[in-house]
């Protein structure tokens, strides 16, 4: 049930001194905002389900996939670096993702003063900030062609130099998959 039913939509119609009207839209809690049973099934139940255990889940069971064919197919070793970039892909949203779902289970109008408590919502936030900056840095470090750009980035001081080794890269490559007419 979406959250829109929560609240009452209201609009009012405002006349001012000088004759102008005016029309405010407005919401007020309704009946199903302060329904206990209500509030827990969204907050404590479906909540955790929808946003941390569906994705947990379906991460660890698409990258499972991936892990038993690249295992099937023998190619483990070679494909080690792609093995690894799906385990810590998991891992870090197990990571990340773990805190909110604890801190759904207790009252946060109880605890907000205690400053243990303001800690932990703000590394709660932060560590979903970093799930979001870090799935890039998971491909750099455990991509080849990622880290081989900055290789290339390293050995030469100048943007310039790196962006004429990547043209000529691609250029290359790309005339290499043409086929004569």
């Amino acid at each position: 049930m979406p959250v829109w039913f929560e609240f009452t939509w209201e609009i009012e119609k405002v006349t001012k001194e000088d004759g102008t009207i005016t029309w405010f839209m407005f919401h007020i809690p309704s009946e199903l905002y302060y329904n206990e049973k209500y509030q827990f099934i969204m907050k404590k139940v479906l909540y955790p389900i929808a946003v941390y255990l569906i994705p947990l889940i379906l991460i660890s069971v698409l990258n499972m996939r991936i892990l038993f064919y690249i295992s099937y197919k023998r190619r483990m070793a070679k494909e080690r670096r792609s093995v690894m970039l799906l385990i810590s892909i998991v891992l870090l949203f197990f990571t990340c993702h773990t805190g909110v779902l604890v801190i759904r289970f207790f009252d946060i109008q109880k605890y907000i003063t205690v400053p243990s408590f303001i800690f932990a919502l703000e590394l709660i936030n932060f560590l979903i900030n970093i799930n979001s900056f870090a799935n890039p840095m998971l491909y750099f470090f455990f991509t080849r062609k990622f880290q081989d750009l900055n290789i290339t980035w390293e050995a030469n001081d100048s943007s310039n130099m790196v962006t004429e080794r990547l043209l000529k890269t691609f250029s290359a490559k790309s005339t290499r998959n043409k086929s004569p007419v």
